[in-house]
């Protein structure tokens, strides 16, 4: 009898804990995004027997925005958090332009750039450990993102050179693709006069699915930069409502 009073008295206490503390939250993140994409080039075909080939780099280390409203279960030594979060990232394609690749070498090549913007909306279960004045978590996150590319621009890579940019641009594209992430992380409440805001930090991995530009014409295939992905460093500040 003695043990069933001490088990009924904890499931009380661990119920009472977690109806108490229960509600809603939203955040605010912004931090450093190092984006990759897969494809590292691709041949474009001109014609039956001509080719230009495009070489991909990796896109210079860019800023990443996000924002987020959940609820949130407590109990006794962890939080469950889970709702939508919404991120801004923007990026810009590079490498260089070799037309003719196929019909014989020596043909000068063409600098080219495009701007990319990727919107990603996120589900994210967040599972934190309460028990420390440091609190360590992980995330996960699913949704869909749109990639958006556009104003494809070339340059001569010799001034000299006959080379000219292509008066036909590929065109601006967006490509929808089922994105998501996995990240690790650690946080503390802190104190703000009235207020008690905690501050995140975390690693997250993020996949926003493929990109590309569009057409350049009727005769020209899109140049793809295949998926978009990123290593994320995040710092974050949340309120509880």
């Amino acid at each position: 009898m003695k043990l069933k009073k001490i088990a009924v008295v904890i499931l009380a206490n661990v119920f009472t804990a977690q109806a108490m503390a229960n509600g809603f939250y939203g955040q605010l993140n912004m931090g450093a995004a190092f984006p990759y994409f897969s494809n590292t080039q691709q041949r474009v075909t001109l014609t039956q027997s001509l080719d230009n080939e495009y070489s991909i780099k990796t896109p210079s280390a860019t800023s990443m925005v996000g924002a987020g409203l959940g609820y949130h279960w407590d109990f006794v030594s962890c939080h469950l958090g889970l709702g939508p979060s919404i991120y801004e990232l923007t990026s810009k394609a590079t490498g260089i332009n070799t037309p003719f690749v196929n019909g014989g070498s020596g043909f000068p090549t063409l600098h080219y750039s495009a701007k990319g913007y990727i919107t990603a909306i996120m589900f994210e279960p967040k599972l934190i450990l309460t028990q420390y004045a440091w609190q360590p978590y992980v995330l996960l996150g699913a949704g869909i993102a749109w990639d958006h590319f556009k104003a494809y621009t070339e340059t001569q890579t010799d001034s000299s050179s006959s080379a000219r940019p292509t008066k036909t641009p590929f065109a601006s594209h967006t490509l929808s693709a089922v994105s998501y992430e996995s990240g690790i992380g650690i946080q503390r409440a802190v104190t703000m006069g009235a207020y008690a805001p905690v501050v995140t930090l975390d690693y997250r991995y993020m996949n926003f699915g493929n990109t590309s530009l569009g057409n350049a014409n009727a005769d020209h295939s899109s140049l793809s930069f295949g998926r978009l992905t990123a290593n994320v460093l995040m710092l974050g500040i949340v309120w509880v409502f």
